[in-house]
């Protein structure tokens, strides 16, 4: 299994409709909120209040903590439609200091074939590099790394998926244009590239690929915004 985790998401990442026994509002979208046992890991995913919930300022808080002894890790997925365009999610979390078998994934998502990615974790080989882009299904041709150094704590990380090509970007800052710094850039332009039609949905995550973390790992994200498709787009 960790051979296969190594090789960047070969393993299976969900089911396309995991389990949800709750929901949250975040961003202007409802989220269903993962619950039960599966992939990636094969570990469990826990919808507890106390682990993802969204605060007073709209932020959603994604926190890995044992419950019972146990960890669990957590993920929810939009309710809604990805469609060509900008999609980017703005972090409130010092990434260089996460755990480093802690994994934080934004990305779109209808299976594993179809799959655009923007992950960060130490955890993935072969490279010691903690930022990771990918297109599945993974290749070295469809995959880039990157080290992440923080500028404080807001960071921005984007991928503008048009027809052509994959458009990935990080910064730091938040901001419509990398304002504080650009941490890394990378365009793909592949045949991994999703047709628009399989209805990708926008999903993010904290999970563990390997060692229990030794303390508590807390991931905010201050904000999704993407093009969506055109029923839900007077939500934003």
């Amino acid at each position: 299994m960790l051979f296969l985790v190594s090789l960047l998401f070969v393993v299976s990442f969900q089911s396309e409709r995991p389990l949800a026994a709750r929901t949250i509002t975040f961003s202007g979208l409802v989220w269903d909120v993962r619950a039960g046992s599966g992939n990636p890991g094969n570990q469990c995913w826990t919808d507890s209040p106390a682990r993802v919930w969204v605060d007073s300022s709209d932020q959603l808080h994604l926190r890995l903590q044992p419950i019972g002894g146990q960890w669990c890790s957590v993920q929810v997925t939009a309710q809604t439609n990805a469609r060509h365009g900008t999609h980017e999610f703005r972090v409130i979390s010092r990434l260089d200091l996460l755990d480093p078998d802690v994994v934080l994934g934004m990305y779109l998502y209808k299976d594993d074939s179809n799959e655009i990615d923007i992950e960060i974790t130490d955890s993935f080989s072969p490279s010691s590099y903690r930022g990771w882009y990918a297109v599945q299904p993974s290749t070295a041709a469809s995959r880039t790394s990157f080290p992440i150094t923080m500028a404080g704590t807001y960071s921005t990380h984007s991928f503008d998926w048009q027809t052509s090509d994959i458009r990935f970007a990080s910064w730091h800052g938040h901001c419509a244009e990398p304002c504080g710094g650009l941490v890394h850039s990378w365009t793909y332009n592949g045949l991994n590239n999703p047709n628009e039609s399989l209805n990708l949905r926008p999903n993010i995550n904290l999970w563990i690929n390997g060692s229990n973390p030794a303390t508590a790992q807390e991931v905010i994200i201050a904000s999704y915004s993407g093009s969506l498709e055109p029923d839900t787009l007077e939500q934003h």
